[in-house]
């Protein structure tokens, strides 16, 4: 999740969010974002080109067709990396937990 800070209130129907990466050629629009007073926040994109371990990703933000913020993020291959399998083996556990659990709970016990 990625927060930036802006210097006042601005509408959210005048706002986008794009994500740019020059040297590749590839930007993507942050369609879902959250303003909470002068906070701005979202979930950063993966990055799509995997072969790449380091990139530097350019954050745009226009109001009304104006750039009023810029910065810089730096996308890392190798914590995507460990997102990702993180995020799967947790997933695996708890189909694991939920399949055993499924089938003790099913099972009668006779006394």
């Amino acid at each position: 999740m990625v927060f930036i800070v802006l210097k006042g209130r601005i509408v959210k129907d005048d706002l986008s969010v794009i994500i740019s990466e020059q040297t590749i050629g590839w930007f993507q629009e942050i369609k879902n974002f959250m303003i909470n007073g002068t906070f701005i926040y979202f979930p950063m994109p993966v990055f799509p080109y995997t072969r790449a371990n380091r990139v530097n990703a350019t954050i745009n933000i226009y109001f009304q067709k104006g750039k009023i913020h810029e910065s810089t993020y730096l996308y890392t291959n190798l914590l995507d990396r460990m997102y990702i399998y993180l995020f799967l083996s947790n997933l695996l556990s708890l189909i694991i937990y939920f399949y055993f659990f499924r089938r003790i709970s099913s099972f009668k016990f006779r006394y």
